[in-house]
């Protein structure tokens, strides 16, 4: 069988994403995720990134 790993990018909305995949996939969970700090580039505590798996 072929593993596959796909890379995601949810501007504004990842974190939001990431809870619905781990939702509808059974035994699913968060690994890791990374927020932005005060000094940015994105808003900060926005997800920047993320790890999950099923």
């Amino acid at each position: 069988m072929t593993k596959v790993t796909p890379f995601l990018m949810f501007q504004g909305k990842a974190e939001e994403a990431i809870n619905f995949y781990t939702m509808i996939f059974k035994d699913s969970k968060i690994i890791h995720l990374d927020r932005y700090g005060v000094g940015g580039p994105g808003k900060e505590g926005e997800v920047s990134r993320a790890k999950f798996s099923h």
